[in-house]
């Protein structure tokens, strides 16, 4: 996981600084100045470590993420996210064999800021915090994780169609993250307290935004 991380963190330097000396082309940095709103729709796979009881007890699914984003060109921007996905739950003591699935939401906020490597290639780089609730079963006997999530990611983005009055754009969306979770508020034997709280996940989505500005 360690490796992993490294080569996540090295190819985010490396495409922050080649975007960065890209930016100082203006030339390259079409819609400058201009307010852009910016829906997301992403395909969502999720891995988290193996050494905790997130990447033992569960086998996910595909999840799907909906973004809003704002920006003004060349500044960075804001984002709200929200993100569900379905997994099973593999046989563990801590749940005693109850539930035979869960459901993980996700929401939250984040900042990032886009750099045009090209006219039609982007590169945004973002950091953000989330709320995620692993729930098992359904209402009133429903059993409820909860978990904060910082994290760091790196989105990759191609001008699909262009409005030729400038309306709007199609873009084509690859991201990966990595993210720490934290459940400080989940009640477990001390001795359990670490495998249970904390765990790490890698995340990786293709999906589609449309800018409007």
């Amino acid at each position: 996981m360690k490796n992993i991380f490294c080569y996540v963190l090295a190819l985010f330097l490396m495409a922050f600084q080649v975007a960065y000396s890209q930016e100082l082309d203006s030339n390259k940095n079409p819609g400058k100045g201009r307010l852009m709103i910016e829906p997301t729709l992403e395909l969502v796979n999720r891995d988290f470590g193996k050494g905790s009881f997130l990447g033992y007890a569960y086998q996910l699914g595909i999840g799907y993420n909906l973004r809003i984003n704002a920006r003004i060109g060349g500044y960075p921007g804001i984002g709200l996210y929200t993100l569900n996905q379905s997994a099973s739950v593999l046989e563990n003591n801590f749940l005693g064999g109850i539930f035979e699935d869960a459901r993980f939401k996700e929401s939250g906020v984040l900042i990032y800021h886009t750099f045009h490597l090209h006219r039609r290639f982007m590169v945004s780089p973002e950091l953000g915090f989330g709320l995620l609730q692993l729930i098992h079963g359904e209402s009133p006997s429903r059993f409820i994780l909860n978990y904060n999530r910082l994290f760091g990611g790196l989105g990759l983005s191609y001008v699909l169609i262009k409005d030729k009055n400038g309306v709007y754009d199609v873009n084509l969306i690859v991201r990966g993250g990595y993210g720490g979770l934290n459940g400080s508020e989940i009640i477990i034997n001390q001795s359990d307290r670490s495998y249970v709280r904390r765990a790490t996940d890698i995340q990786g989505s293709l999906g589609i935004q449309i800018s409007f500005h």
